[in-house]
This record gives structure tokens, C-alpha cells and sequence, in this order.
């Protein structure tokens, strides 16, 4: 039976751990196609940005989140402290997303506590359920995302995550989240790596953030030299634990030395394994694919015990969430060099 789930595995092994003589051969292989999607990325890019494509400007100060990269990297966690800090400044501001693997009857969808990640994707639900009475809107053309918010909630910032590639919505500000811990993995083009666009694509941005655990602060992946003032890292701290079904909150060292079932369906469980580790937490891993679409008999496990997901994950457990089920919470703090920034120009 086809496993996504390995078949994504076995992808960031080639993309991030090449080590095998036909993970090499398969990069070569892929070269000329790379070769092309290099191309085609690069023209794309400068047709926006030598105005041979028309960009789209909304009437709000407009914050792009994304990365260069294919699978997770963090900017979901980083969406949220740019949030928290608005909240601080009490900026009124809404989120756009595309809203990957959720699908809908129509577009733009705002995104309510009762819209389900099967309409709206995972990540768009999460951040409603962080940001509560913030806008969030979703669909696949951002600036009809960003214009349906703004005609219903005239707020002064919106933030589209994950939206570095999409080049029709003018931005003000461009944040790129790098994984601090895989970096940009063997530095090619998709499909023989995992480059969306070239390494070069890092100096336009306004900071580039690097994603680190706690445990790791000051390594810094191989990337281009980019100057002292663009460069900053955030650091994902675990915050709480929550149940699932009885929204109990559980201390963050509650499950220190037990044996727990961990869930993950990211584009980087190592990361979410990491983490567990790191709070001397027993597991056995079930790693699932990107997006994954959780069902009751996920579940089904030999044996009893906790089982601990990611957010992400856990907001498509709600309707079949049990006492067993808990969700870990990260924080982060926005970086200074990112603060100053748009304190200097939004105010």
C-alpha cells in the first residue's frame, strides 16, 4: 500500500541528508528538471519585480511571511509573534493564507471557530484559534483574500503566511524563515532539492529568521553572507500542554520520564521529536504526511498511553479527541531586529 507518509521521508532524506550513492545519483538525475524550474522561478520573479506583471496593492500595510524552501520551517510560529506584538502595540491587523489542503466552495473563506480544517487547511484554523477574534481569510488568489478582509475589517496590518512566491500582492515587508536546523538541505532546485528559489532570493528580504531549538541557539545553517542587519534567529520554547477533549493545562514537564505516543503530520517532525526529547519525554514516534487528514483509527495504537501531537495537528482531532490526547503549545518572542523594524514604520 502507498505510504505518503515514507514517501515524504524518504524525499527530505535525498532534499537534507543525502548520504547514499543513489540519493546522489537521483539529485543528477533530477538536475536538468531543476534546471528548468530554476528558470522559470527566476523569470517569474523579476517579471514582478521590474514591473512586467502588475502587482496588487490593498489598502493596509502588508507583511509577507514564507521561505525559500519546500516543507516546514516555522513561519507559523513566527505569524504568531508577529501577532502577539500587534496585540502589544494594539495594531488591529488580520491574516491571509492560502489555506493548503483544505478545500471550499468558495474563495475567499473567512475562517470562524466553527470552519473545519477539511474547508479552511490546517494551519489557517490554528491561528483563528490563537488570535480568536482577529480576521483570518483564506484562498488561493492572496489579493482577493487580502481585499475581502480589508472590505470587512478595516485593519491597519495584514500578515500573508506563506506567501513569499506569491508576488501579485505588493508587500511592504518580507520575512524568510530558514530551519535552523536543516537549513536549505543540499542547496538544489526542486525537484532535486528543496529551493523554491535561489539562494540569491534571501538578499531582498527584509530579515531572514532562523528557526532554532532551544537547545541549539548559535548554530547557523550554511546561507549566503547576508548583512548583520537582515539576519536574526527566533527560538521556539515549549509553553504548555493542552488536553484535547477537557482543555486541561498541564505543565510543560508533566510527562518528564513517561512513555507517551508522538504524533506528528508536519513538513518537519525531527523538529517536534527534538522537542520532546529535550523535555525528557519517553516516546514512540508516528510520523504522517504534511497536512494530514486524521482520522479515530490513526489512533489506534498497541498500546495505551498519552499520545502528544503538534497544534497543527491537533486542531483536526477536535470531534474524536479522548482524555489520552494532548496538544504541546511552543512559544516565541519576535526577534528585536524584526520589532524595530516595524515599529520604525508603522508606529
Amino acid at each position: 500500500m502507498f505510504d505518503r507518509g515514507q514517501l515524504e521521508q524518504a524525499i527530505n532524506d535525498v532534499w537534507y541528508r543525502p548520504k547514499r550513492f543513489r540519493d546522489c545519483l537521483l539529485i543528477v538525475g533530477l538536475a536538468p528538471v531543476a534546471f528548468i524550474y530554476l528558470i522559470i522561478a527566476t523569470l517569474r520573479s523579476a517579471a514582478y519585480q521590474f514591473g512586467v506583471f502588475h502587482q496588487c496593492k490593498v489598502d493596509a500595510f502588508v507583511i509577507v511571511v514564507g521561505n525559500i524552501s519546500v516543507g516546514g520551517t516555522g513561519k507559523t510560529p513566527f505569524t504568531l509573534a508577529l501577532c502577539q506584538f500587534f496585540e502589544k502595540q494594539s495594531i488591529s491587523y488580520g491574516i491571509v493564507s492560502r489555506g493548503y489542503g483544505g478545500v471550499s466552495d468558495h474563495y475567499p473563506l473567512e475562517v470562524t471557530e466553527t470552519t473545519s480544517a477539511a474547508q479552511c487547511g490546517d494551519e489557517p484554523l490554528m491561528l483563528k484559534y490563537r488570535i480568536g477574534s482577529r480576521p483570518v481569510f483564506v484562498g488561493p488568489d492572496r489579493v482577493a483574500a487580502a481585499k475581502a478582509l480589508l472590505a470587512k475589517y478595516p485593519v491597519r496590518v495584514v500578515i500573508c503566511d506563506d506567501g513569499l512566491q506569491h508576488y501579485r500582492l505588493a508587500r511592504n515587508k518580507e520575512f524568510v524563515v530558514i530551519d535552523g536546523q536543516r537549513g536549505v538541505g543540499n542547496g538544489w532546485p526542486f525537484p532535486a532539492g528543496p529551493l523554491r528559489e535561489p539562494l540569491r532570493r534571501l538578499f531582498r528580504a527584509d530579515a531572514v529568521v532562523i528557526n532554532q531549538q532551544k537547545q541549539v541557539v548559535g548554530k547557523t545553517p550554511a546561507l549566503p553572507d547576508l548583512p548583520a542587519n537582515r539576519l536574526c534567529r527566533i527560538c521556539l520554547v515549549p509553553h504548555r500542554l493542552v488536553n484535547l477533549k477537557t482543555n486541561k493545562v498541564a505543565e510543560i514537564d508533566s510527562f518528564a520520564g513517561m512513555c507517551v505516543h508522538a504524533v506528528a503530520g508536519i513538513g518537519n517532525p525531527q523538529r517536534f521529536f527534538y522537542t520532546l526529547s529535550g523535555l525528557e519525554i519517553q516516546f514512540t514516534a508516528h510520523v504522517f504526511p504534511d497536512h494530514h487528514a486524521f482520522q479515530a483509527t490513526d489512533f489506534a495504537f498497541a498500546e495505551t498511553l498519552p499520545i502528544i501531537m503538534t497544534e497543527k495537528d491537533a486542531v483536526k482531532c477536535a470531534v474524536f479527541a479522548t482524555d489520552q490526547m494532548w496538544c504541546l503549545v511552543v512559544e516565541a518572542e519576535l526577534p528585536e531586529l524584526v520589532a524595530k523594524q516595524l515599529i520604525d514604520e508603522i508606529g
